[in-house]
């Protein structure tokens, strides 16, 4: 006889059970290598906890959930690869169809390309820990995006900026923290509701003038980079700041 207690199995059915009524589901450290199938057959489903795992990939499948406001794919696997010659992404480039996010948690996986294209309503982007090389110029061009943190990855640059007027970015809080960043767009004037910034344990030498004097930041973390205090004050711009 048994001992009575739910296999794993069992309590997974019983998660799928639930979340078909409060559209919540997670399932966090549950050893998973691939997202289970039954997880794309919940229309309701709001927020999707995969953390923990050992996915690899995450199937197109996923842009089917139109309610989804909530997405954390954090320590798992996830690493585009070649399967029979042909190239599997680990993510779909293309999140535009998920027309209700508004959180996209990857941080901690192997992912070296972020997804090219998010819906307008996105507010929160965090992919720490990854192998990142660039990022891509529609993530300042989100109306909505308050929050980003591309810490710890293999940015040289933080990319380009919207230029020619405009709104400017909404963004508000930028981690860039150990990258390999050794220059910055000297018109940072786009970041207009930008409070705080990390570029600490980079490669840089200088700040551009704009970033003091056309932003609203009032907390910059800089340490670990090719300059000093004495420097940094010296620099066009810091007495504004």
């Amino acid at each position: 006889m048994g001992n009575g207690k739910p296999s794993k199995k069992q309590k997974q059915a019983k998660k799928l059970n639930v979340a078909t009524s409060t559209g919540i589901l997670s399932l966090d450290g549950q050893k998973l290598k691939k997202v289970p199938i039954s997880v794309f057959e919940n229309p309701k489903l709001r927020i999707l906890n995969l953390s923990a795992n050992r996915i690899r990939s995450v199937p197109s499948n996923l842009l089917g959930l139109k309610m989804l406001r909530t997405l954390n794919l954090s320590s798992n696997k996830l690493s585009d690869y070649k399967e029979k010659g042909v190239l599997v992404k680990c993510i779909p480039s293309d999140l535009s169809a998920l027309i209700k996010l508004e959180k996209l948690i990857l941080d901690r996986n192997d992912i070296a390309e972020l997804p090219s294209k998010y819906p307008k309503t996105l507010q929160i982007l965090t992919a720490s820990s990854n192998k990142i090389k660039n990022v891509p110029s529609v993530v300042y061009e989100l109306p909505k995006l308050k929050e980003l943190d591309l810490s710890d990855n293999e940015l040289q640059t933080i990319g380009a900026l919207p230029t020619g007027g405009g709104k400017g970015s909404y963004l508000r809080s930028a981690l860039f923290s150990k990258n390999k960043i050794s220059s910055l767009p000297g018109d940072a004037s786009c970041l207009k509701q930008l409070v705080y910034i990390s570029l600490s344990f980079n490669n840089l030498k200088i700040i551009p003038a704009s970033l003091f004097r056309d932003t609203k930041v009032h907390r910059m973390d800089l340490q670990g980079n090719g300059f000093d205090k004495k420097q940094l004050t010296n620099m066009e711009g810091f007495l504004e700041f």
